[in-house]
């Protein structure tokens, strides 16, 4: 039973959700705004639902894939037991250095924290984290679901060991890791 945590559940977190299900791997998901959370199960549902109709789920039922969505109550609970945890936060400096201080307490210090961030360097929102060695940035294409490249941008402080965890856990879920040596603002797909 893998499982991994998913924070911040707006369409960038629901996209991601659909891609680990498909892979076979549980999903907790935790939004700390209030009814978020709920409202990305059914978001997630009706996403699921298009794919079925479109014939890419296959023979699966929509519903062995909810049956792997855990709605946690908080953020102890949502990485309770995690293998990874993919933050997708508000896109603000800020709240992205308060959820990852928060992210690392609550996780095992050896479960990577990975952020769906677009353009903010880890050495930006993690340097003052605890755990800022298993910091990195995931950046996914947007929809996640349907494109399978994810910019891999770790940190000059991110663990060599994180990084390669990372890129395992982004291809056991048929995503393309496309690793960055160095950060640079807007990563590379943005910039182009």
């Amino acid at each position: 039973k893998k499982k991994v945590a998913l924070v911040g559940c707006g369409l960038i977190g629901q996209s991601w959700a659909i891609s680990f299900l498909s892979a076979g791997f549980h999903v907790s998901l935790f939004d700390s705004v209030e009814g978020v959370t709920t409202q990305a199960k059914e978001k997630i549902k009706a996403k699921l639902s298009d794919l079925k109709n479109y014939g890419v789920l296959g023979n699966k039922n929509i519903s062995n894939y909810l049956d792997k969505v855990h709605l946690a109550q908080d953020l102890s609970n949502a990485v309770s037991d995690s293998i990874y945890v993919q933050e997708s936060g508000p896109e603000d400096l800020d709240i992205k250095k308060e959820l990852t201080k928060n992210i690392d307490a609550a996780t095992a210090d050896d479960i990577p924290i990975a952020s769906s961030t677009s353009g903010i360097p880890a050495s930006l929102y993690a340097i003052d984290v605890h755990g800022k060695y298993r910091c990195i940035v995931a950046h996914p294409i947007n929809p996640p679901h349907l494109i399978p490249a994810v910019e891999i941008v770790p940190a000059p402080f991110t663990s060599r060991a994180i990084t390669q965890a990372v890129k395992k856990i982004i291809t056991s879920i048929d995503k393309e890791p496309l690793e960055l040596k160095k950060e640079i603002p807007g990563f590379v797909v943005n910039r182009l």
